[in-house]
């Protein structure tokens, strides 16, 4: 579901006369190293980039490992335009699925989209974290009858104003080993979504 760019880094060129130096490389650098995941330029240099990509989330020796989903990109429009199209019902509705959300911490709401082979069409979700224009975060969670083994994942929203607009960020984590259908079917859902969120908030006066 994902089309991701992925190499080996670079080693530092060994000099025989001096040791090698190591390259000065930013906190923001680091969390996009292939350490931390693969990443995906999505877009042309010629515009702010979406980005997608796989990260490990902490684990103990007891727990198997968990994986998210990150996808970033700058916005030319306010928080407050695509705070709207995050959290007003119809305009969810255009870029994501149907809904009864509602922007309200304990608010237990669903997705429902058209059913597939092995999803039931309906998603599980309840409001955890509501920061008007800066920070939305909600669970989502298979419902009925794939409850019980299916998805219980978070997703995150993150909004940072710019100079020319906002930094979008999004993060569902939650990811078990044995649910590789539904991760890879959630990277390509979530480039799709962020365009379609993108077209819904330029379209808001």
């Amino acid at each position: 579901m994902s089309k991701n760019f992925e190499g080996p880094a670079a080693a530092p060129a060994r000099g025989t006369r001096e040791p090698p130096q190591r390259p000065s490389v930013s906190a923001n650098e680091r969390s996009r190293s292939p350490s931390y995941g693969r990443l995906s330029v999505l877009e042309g240099a010629d515009r702010p980039a979406r980005r997608v990509f796989e990260q490990e989330s902490p684990v103990t020796k007891s727990a198997a490992a968990t994986r998210s989903i990150v996808v970033e990109k700058e916005m030319p429009y306010p928080p407050e335009k695509i705070w709207r199209a995050l959290t007003e019902g119809s305009l969810i509705k255009e870029w994501l699925m149907e809904n009864d959300f509602h922007s309200v911490v304990g608010h237990k709401f669903h997705f429902r989209a058209k059913p597939a082979p092995h999803w039931n069409g309906v998603t599980d979700c309840e409001v955890l974290v509501v920061e008007a224009n800066k920070r939305l975060s909600y669970s989502w969670n298979s419902s009925g009858d794939e409850a019980a083994d299916g998805l219980k994942t978070v997703v995150a929203w993150t909004l940072k104003p710019t100079k020319d607009g906002t930094f979008v960020r999004m993060e569902q984590s939650g990811f078990r080993p044995d649910q590789e259908a539904n991760y890879q079917g959630a990277q390509y859902g979530w480039q799709r979504f962020f365009s379609g969120l993108e077209e819904v908030t330029g379209g808001i006066a």
